[in-house]
């Protein structure tokens, strides 16, 4: 986990190298945006039996590069609570994901751009499940999926923008029908306008 924040930190300086090598553009051309998210996560769940769950998430994303193509990076964070008194259980969980990718985000008219983004998703869950007074924590471990999403977003003026994006995680090749979904609003803000 350590080793993905550095990455994603680093993302903005490695990828306004990159294109200038890689297409041959002007790095005065690159933009960079910071994106505070919230939305929410349609969680598969696998205790006490398998279902789903919307959980509330929370985060940021960095995107750094072209319309045309830029790189991102996005951590978000969500916090899910289930009880069955029948059982006497209780389960909480603490979900952090990090994305790291590849968008493409053209102009489709005056102010409103369609993005359209992939990449890979690195998972970590912490649980806490609490059976008849029995506290017991574990740690899932971690793993790395594909993901690909698309969205819209309009400028409001200047250098802030608000986007609507639907992002699949796909867990199963062989069942996608077990693939998680996440929704987010954003607030987009340009470091340097283009």
């Amino acid at each position: 986990m350590r080793l993905a924040i550095v990455l994603f930190a680093a993302l903005p300086a490695l990828l306004s190298a990159a294109p200038a090598w890689a297409m041959n553009f002007d790095l005065k051309d690159v933009t960079y945006s910071v994106e505070p998210i919230v939305g929410y996560d349609l969680q598969r769940k696998t205790d006490p039996q398998p279902h789903a769950k919307l959980v509330l998430t929370y985060g940021a994303r960095v995107i750094a590069g072209y319309k045309i193509i830029a790189a991102e990076g996005e951590y978000t964070r969500g916090k899910s609570d289930e009880e069955y008194p029948l059982s006497s259980l209780r389960i909480e969980e603490t979900s952090q994901e990090i994305k790291v990718g590849v968008r493409s985000s053209p102009e489709i008219y005056p102010g409103i751009s369609l993005a359209v983004r992939g990449g890979a998703q690195l998972s970590e869950v912490h649980a806490k499940t609490t059976s008849n007074g029995t506290v017991t924590e574990s740690d899932r471990p971690s793993r790395v999926d594909p993901y690909v999403g698309a969205g819209l977003s309009a400028n409001l003026g200047g250098i802030v923008a608000l986007s609507a994006e639907g992002t699949m995680t796909v867990r199963d090749w062989n069942d996608i029908t077990k693939s998680e979904f996440q929704g987010t609003l954003g607030l987009r803000i340009s470091l340097n306008s283009k």
